[in-house]
């Protein structure tokens, strides 16, 4: 076939190297070269059986079995094309080179299979009377859908069969939209979800069965505090912890996710301080499997097993997002809808009474706005999260007031629904809406103390002005609201809006920018936007407040 230079610019190449940090890894060049002899992919199977990821003898067999190392469950890569000899083939060659050249997980090689398994039943194997009928189907795709595009361009620019180019010309142009980010379910429940993996916690931490369901603990409160992706999860030791002249940290082994791009911000960070309640956490979990078994892994099929079951089902070592899912169900009915009845749905937007299924990639996107609240660098989430660049971080700003306001909207109903009003239920992220529930603690010994803010409020504090946190009272640790009027909420929720677009346009000024990263002046002003933020939670605890006394 004639060569189209979009097709040889949207390629790839197995043949070029090049170095970084003196350790030599492959880098596919968007150049199509699939030269090679047959007996060349013939050698790449060879040495992935020699490597233990596929078990089978035969390149010839259209059932591969395959490892992602000694310790995974198996994964099955099924080429079902054996009706055209040249695409089956070609299939082959491609997965190969995705497995053995860029070291792709199974799970994205599974994947980019589905993807040209659909591309070839959608076009009857490259059929060129089928064109018309593809641009069409192409039409329909929404942005989700559109992802496929890039397996299936990058197998056309590979495969060298008829009519790829021609097939190629209609997907070349296609592109998913700039920037897109993850779609979060709705924030308000998202967070009554925290609250109830808290409260589950708290309920079963001293009993027998604390460890039965620990599997989704683990994963919730790890993975919304760092930004952790699942392989992440699944790959940490049962060593993972450690303490270090009074503090702790957390070993994680980053998964790199694309060979082909140079990490300009630093260093992937891999070893984390922690609090000591995750430690704790961490480390008591650990002794207590220590006593089952020798796995190695921290969450182990087998350990897991016997916890939940008194019996091994499963004989590999390491989780999977399977062994994961089975958990997350067992979870969801007998937790979230059996205790706290709440009705699980697949969709993200809820109704009173639902929460969406959490998906594990949600909790990263989670952890990072979560850090941004706190006033951490950007820099270092996005050495954190793996980020190429700081542009990466700008989506998640236009959120963060959102989320703010969701944290102390889900607090609020998620205590009311579960008749905790009354309870000491509360803990330092809930901002005033801990003052607020202190307050009906106190009963008559509310009224001993003194006022401030002229009437609006009083001061739990023995120590004023010494203690005094802040220049207005309606941000302080120590301040229980009264009569705060409308105006003055008004006013600090006017500045406190002002404040935090300067900030934040200033931010994405400083992110944008490729050189010269000021590095101290991004600090600086994420630690004024994180406090920024919780001040908004402050302003809208009272606004709750005022709504359900008014109701």
């Amino acid at each position: 076939m004639t060569q189209d230079n979009s097709l040889i610019d949207s390629g790839m190449s197995v043949r070029q190297y090049i170095e970084e940090n003196d350790t030599g890894y492959l880098l596919i060049k968007h150049k199509v070269e699939n030269s090679f002899e047959d007996k060349e992919y013939r050698k790449y199977f060879d040495k992935l059986k020699e490597e233990g990821i596929l078990i089978n003898d035969n390149y010839e067999d259209n059932k591969w079995v395959c490892f992602a190392d000694k310790d995974s469950a198996t994964r099955i890569l099924q080429f079902t094309f054996e009706a055209y000899p040249k695409i089956n083939s070609a299939v082959k060659n491609y997965i190969l080179v995705k497995l053995f050249v860029q070291k792709s997980s199974l799970t994205t090689v599974k994947k980019r299979l589905l993807h040209i398994r659909h591309f070839l039943e959608d076009t009857n194997f490259m059929n060129p009377d089928h064109v018309k009928d593809y641009q069409d189907t192409l039409s329909t795709w929404n942005e989700n859908k559109k992802r496929e595009i890039i397996s299936v361009r990058e197998f056309l620019a590979f495969c060298n069969l008829e009519n790829a180019e021609t097939y190629f010309k209609v997907v070349k142009n296609i592109t998913r939209m700039e920037n897109s980010y993850r779609k979060l379910p709705d924030f308000k429940a998202v967070l009554t979800f925290d609250r109830i993996v808290d409260d589950y916690w708290s309920s079963v931490k001293d009993t027998e069965d604390r460890y039965r369901l620990f599997p989704i603990v683990l994963w919730w409160k790890l993975t919304t505090v760092i930004p952790t992706r699942p392989m992440e999860l699944y790959n940490l030791k049962r060593d993972c912890v450690f303490e270090k002249d009074g503090r702790y940290f957390l070993k994680i082994e980053r998964q790199k996710t694309e060979l082909d791009k140079n990490f300009i911000l630093g260093d992937i960070v891999k070893d984390f301080e922690i609090n000591e309640e995750l430690y704790t956490l961490l480390h008591d979990y650990i002794a207590y499997c220590k006593k089952i078994d020798d796995c190695k892994y921290l969450l182990s099929p087998p350990t897991c097993d016997i916890i939940y079951r008194k019996k091994v089902l499963n004989t590999r070592q390491k989780f999977t997002t399977e062994k994961m899912n089975n958990y997350h169900s067992i979870f969801e009915k007998e937790v979230v809808e059996g205790k706290y009845h709440y009705k699980v749905i697949k969709g993200k937007e809820t109704k009173a009474g639902e929460l969406p299924h959490i998906f594990y990639g949600d909790t990263r996107h989670l952890a990072i706005m979560n850090m941004m609240m706190q006033g951490v660098n950007p820099i270092y989430i996005a050495q954190l999260a793996g980020h190429h660049t700081l542009d990466a971080q700008v989506g998640y700003y236009s959120h963060l007031e959102t989320f703010a306001t969701s944290k102390t909207y889900a607090l609020n109903q998620f205590m009311k629904r579960n008749g905790m009003m009354k309870q000491n239920h509360f803990n330092h992220d809930a901002g005033s809406v801990g003052n607020v529930i202190r307050k009906d603690l106190l009963g008559a010994d509310y009224y001993n103390l003194p006022k401030v803010a002229g009437g609006q409020g009083r001061c739990r504090s023995q120590n004023v002005p010494y203690d005094c946190s802040h220049r207005s009272c309606l941000f302080c640790q120590y301040f229980l609201p009264e009569n705060i009027s409308e105006d003055y909420l008004a006013y600090y929720e006017e500045e406190n809006e002002r404040d935090m677009e300067m900030i934040k346009r200033e931010l994405k000024e400083f992110l944008a920018q490729t050189t010269n990263i000021d590095g101290k002046a991004i600090k600086q002003d994420a630690l004024q936007l994180g406090a920024l933020i919780n001040q908004k939670i402050f302003i809208d605890s009272y606004r709750y407040k005022k709504g359900e006394e008014s109701g």
